[in-house]
């Protein structure tokens, strides 16, 4: 944890820099890393986050936002054996201050249902997702978390669909999971290729595929894959 604080500190160094440079926005910026979902992509949105949040101490979107970005980093600490439960914490503290700030948001409660879907507290953030579903019935996100949180199977839920549309990432890499399990080789290839299709792309997709290619004995393929992601 020292590390990545300090990795932290570092960073902002730099993103300070590029900003003297003209006009910034540290939370359109920050959004765009965070879709990244990489570990730069976190550590650099974090950063663009706490910026925003060192302007305007009451940005409830800045605290959502870093909400967001702790539960992502957290599972990709989960996901190198490491424990990610002070990140989720943190996570945690961001997402209730947002909704202090604005209690009504989308932003507060997208922070809140996600959070709470990474601590497993699934009544909760299905009410949560609900809540920003209501205000935005568009939201991808928001569809999303509560096909999350109502633990769906099936890859062609409305929920799911309406995320996918909407070009979330972590949807379709849930979507081609799913095809892939029931079998549906094709249809999986499709839900990882969109992922690497987005804007920014999502990495994870190709490592998806790469997998998916060479369990279909498509080594090649694989490698392609692997050598892209």
């Amino acid at each position: 944890m020292l590390s990545f604080l300090l990795l932290l500190q570092s960073g902002g160094m730099a993103l300070a820099a590029e900003a003297e440079a003209g006009a910034w926005s540290w939370i359109e910026e920050g959004k765009r890393e965070f879709d990244r979902l990489t570990w730069r992509g976190l550590e650099r949105a974090i950063l663009c986050f706490q910026k925003e949040l060192d302007s305007h101490p009451a940005s409830a979107d800045a605290h959502a936002w870093l909400a967001r970005c702790y539960g992502h980093l957290s599972l990709l600490y989960q996901a190198e054996g490491k424990k990610g439960e002070e990140l989720l914490d943190r996570g945690m503290f961001h997402a209730r201050r947002s909704y202090e700030l604005s209690p009504g948001s989308s932003a507060s409660y997208l922070a809140l249902a996600e959070l709470f879907c990474l601590k497993s507290d699934f009544p909760a953030a299905r009410k949560m997702a609900e809540a920003a579903l209501r205000i935005d019935p568009e939201s991808g996100w928001a569809a999303y978390l509560l096909w999350k949180a109502s633990q769906g199977e099936d890859p062609e839920s409305p929920h799911l669909q309406q995320a996918v549309r909407k070009g979330v990432g972590p949807a379709l890499l849930d979507q081609g999971d799913l095809y892939r399990r029931q079998g549906e080789w094709e249809k999986a290839a499709a839900s990882y290729r969109g992922a690497t299709q987005q804007d920014p792309p999502l990495a994870r997709g190709h490592f998806a595929l790469a997998s998916l290619r060479e369990e279909m004995g498509d080594r090649e393929g694989a490698i392609r894959e692997y050598q892209q992601g």
